[in-house]
């Protein structure tokens, strides 16, 4: 099984969906809107 089959990601790209998913959580939680959101993370 080589790598490029895997549907893991590389740590880092897991590490940055990872960061943005929290701040679509924290946008959820506060009610901001997406680009002001976007702009605190």
């Amino acid at each position: 099984m080589s790598d490029a089959g895997t549907p893991a990601l590389p740590g880092r790209w897991g590490r940055i969906r990872g960061e943005t998913r929290h701040i679509y959580q924290l946008r959820d939680y506060f009610g901001l809107p997406l680009d002001l959101s976007l702009t605190i993370g």
